[in-house]
């Protein structure tokens, strides 16, 4: 009898460990997938970086004026916001674009995310 309640206690602690292994490694594999989304590199806690996009070379346009705009995500299910170059220079007046340039700040991404879009020109 005795050799009978372990064989099954045995049994049922092997089928916990079991799925909670499949859980963890489903976790990671969202988690780290997710990471090479956006930008050069991030962090797993957290990342604050910024990196160059396009430049006017051809015209000589000052940055005399600037804007920014965002685009956040909550937890890789819900992403708001309009971080376009063209909804940037028509808000704050940019006529000619002289740069843009990105930055991307994330907390625990995907759990939180936030992708910024920075103009400057005349």
């Amino acid at each position: 009898m005795i050799a009978m309640i372990s064989k099954y206690s045995f049994y049922f602690g092997e089928r916990i460990i079991h799925k909670f292994f499949n859980k963890l490694v489903i976790v990671f594999i969202i988690f780290f997938l997710s990471n090479c989304a956006i930008g050069p590199n991030h962090g797993a806690i957290y990342t604050d970086i910024r990196y160059p996009g396009e430049f006017n070379i051809d015209n000589q346009v000052l940055g005399s004026k600037s804007g920014q705009a965002c685009q956040y995500m909550l937890f890789g299910l819900i992403t708001v916001g309009d971080s376009s170059a063209g909804g940037i220079a028509r808000k704050f007046g940019i006529l000619r674009l002289a740069t843009i340039d990105y930055r991307f700040r994330g907390i625990f991404y995907p759990v939180y995310g936030q992708f910024c879009t920075e103009v400057t020109g005349e």
